[in-house]
């Protein structure tokens, strides 16, 4: 009876466990990534690239566990957390780490097609920094800071 009760209560458990996995199946974009998820249980595959035409990675080693997402493409070691139709977390190569931000793409109804603005865009003038120009981009949600950058900087 007692190992009955144990089985009973393991297997209530793993069930739990399941049905709170997040269902990140389908289509995320974030400058500069856009991946596909495939979500079977708590087994995750998919693709991910600059675009959705542009697929580069593929991965089927993915595990969805509650709101974490992790998964290997490549040398790339990804940790991200699910928030709604929001993903957060970190794309690791080496000592490299890069902070991903990721929204759920929804299709436009009927067909449209959606169409992205700014609300506000700044452009300011600076002197190069001395020892020579680096330029970089820092993606935070709803903002893109790119600094030393000019019209042919990829």
């Amino acid at each position: 009876m007692k190992n009955l009760l144990t089985a009973s209560l393991a297997s209530l458990l793993v069930c739990g466990i399941a049905h709170g996995a997040a269902d990140v199946s389908g289509k995320w974009s974030g400058a500069p990534f856009y991946f596909i998820f495939k979500q079977d249980g708590n087994k995750l595959s998919g693709s991910g690239g600059p675009s959705e035409k542009e697929q580069i990675v593929s991965f089927d080693n993915g595990v969805v566990e509650g709101d974490r997402i992790t998964f290997q493409a490549g040398s790339l070691q990804v940790d991200l957390r699910v928030m709604g139709d929001e993903i957060r977390g970190e794309m690791k190569n080496g000592a490299d780490t890069l902070k991903v931000f990721l929204k759920r793409v929804d299709a436009p109804p009927n067909g449209a097609q959606s169409t992205k603005a700014f609300d506000v865009a700044s452009v300011k003038r600076l002197p190069p920094p001395p020892g020579g120009v680096l330029s970089s981009m820092k993606l935070e949600p709803g903002r893109l800071t790119c600094s030393n950058c000019n019209s042919s900087t990829p």
